[in-house]
This record gives structure tokens, sequence and C-alpha cells, in this order.
């Protein structure tokens, strides 16, 4: 198999929960959260819309992309879910087969979402703090990367190194972006020619681009660490099953 591709061996750990033990069907608690967190985003991504006075900018963020891909990533993984649910219980296999051919675009979105959330919330916090706390700012920079630490753990498909590729060629695709925009004379909420004070282009042109590579790479490093993460979490629900050996309901209830 291509190590770049997105193909998966066993495509239903894309709607289980790592830590159930009867694995071939759906659970309900599972979907439970799955429905939450879905309704969290998408109401929170709506918000940002509606709450933005300048929302002809509001694409232009890569705050705004990040949380986009969150939204559609939860969302399409509930879907999938609600999906395999119906199937169950109808007893019509269409539903669950037809879900599990969208897994490879929820592989992608997943593999994008979670480092991207934790470096827009590093980024955030470290830049742009002190300044006043908006409940709409902590749910787009702080609780994103919440819910996808809490998702990191309770996922059960497995996360590849190689496809730091991925979270790379997005942090390419925002920087070119961000140069385009410039050149077109696109300018940001308060009307300057670059989008954030630190993406420069007009002025600084070579600093920009050494900050554009480095942040790249900081989202490349969160990437491998988001990957080390879910091994360890395999690892530690390897050993739960020599404790709960025999048992049908959830580890964690």
């Amino acid at each position: 198999m291509n190590p770049f591709s997105l193909r998966y061996a066993e495509p239903v750990d894309f709607m289980i929960c790592q830590w159930q033990f009867d694995k071939t069907k759906p659970n309900v608690k599972y979907l439970l959260y799955r429905t939450s967190v879905m309704l969290l985003f998408v109401t929170t991504w709506i918000l940002s819309l509606v709450d933005d006075e300048f929302n002809q900018k509001w694409a232009i963020y890569v705050t705004n992309w990040g949380y986009t891909i969150c939204t559609v990533e939860v969302t399409l993984v509930w879907a999938m879910l609600v999906a395999w649910t119906w199937s169950h219980r109808t007893n019509r296999e269409v539903y669950k087969t037809n879900a599990l051919k969208l897994y490879p675009v929820y592989y992608l979105l997943y593999t994008l979402a979670t480092p991207l959330a934790f470096g827009i919330t590093t980024i955030y916090w470290t830049d742009y703090w002190p300044r006043p706390l908006l409940l709409l700012d902590f749910l787009r920079h702080g609780n994103n990367s919440i819910v996808m630490l809490v998702d990191l753990w309770l996922v059960s498909h497995r996360l590849r190194y190689v496809h730091v590729v991925y979270p790379l060629l997005l942090g390419v695709v925002y920087s070119l972006f961000s140069y385009v925009y410039y050149a077109l004379g696109g300018t940001n909420r308060e009307h300057s020619p670059c989008i954030y004070g630190r993406l420069n282009w007009a002025e600084h042109p070579y600093r920009t681009a050494l900050i554009c590579l480095g942040i790249d790479s900081f989202l490349g490093t969160l990437h491998l660490v988001v990957v080390l993460s879910s091994r360890f979490r395999r690892k530690i629900e390897g050993t739960c099953k020599l404790f709960y050996a025999g048992h049908d309901e959830l580890v964690v209830t």
C-alpha cells in the first residue's frame, strides 16, 4: 500500500470509540458524544459568521480555515456514525456501506484538523495574550484544541507519520494564499495590506517567508506529537483489555 494513501485496512475503526469492547456495532454513548461535538462546532462556526462585522474578510484568517476544517470533520464522522447506527437498527447494510465510502475524506480532514487546532491555539495565546477574553474567541482558539485533544484519546483509527505531508501542504497553501492576497491588493479588517502583522510581505518579505516556514515546521512537529499520542493511546487500550477481558460494556462509562 502507498504509505501516503488514505486507504485503511479496517474502515469501521473510524466510527468506533477506542474504549468500547464490542467493536462490531455502534455505541450509543459514543453517538451522543459525537452529536454533542458536532452541535458545538456547527453552532460556533455559524456564530463566527454572524458575529463578525467584517464578514467579507472572514475567509482570509487561518483561524477560520482551521475551524471550518474541524467543523466539517466532526460533522462528517457524526453523519457516518448515524448512518451506521441506522443500518444496525434496521438491518440494512447499505447505509453502513455508503457511510464507509466517506472514510478517506474524514481521514484526511482529521489528519489536518488536529495539529492545526493545536497550532492555532498555541500561536493565538502566545502572540495575542493578554487581551479581553470573549466567549467566541475562546471557543475558536481554545475550546477547539480541548475538544480535539479529547477526541484524540477517544477515536480508534491509527494515524501515520508519513501523513505529515498533508499538514505541511496545508501550511504551504495558506502561505501562498497570504502572499497572493497581498499581491492582489487585499487588506485585513484594519485595511492593512497584510492579513496578520507578522505576515508583512510588503515590508519584510524574507522575514515573512521564514515565519511561514517556521509555522509550517511547527505544524509538522505537532502532527508527529499527535501520532505519538495516538500510539500511546492504543498501548493503554491494549493493557486495559487484559483487565476487562470478557466484558461487553465500555471501559469508561
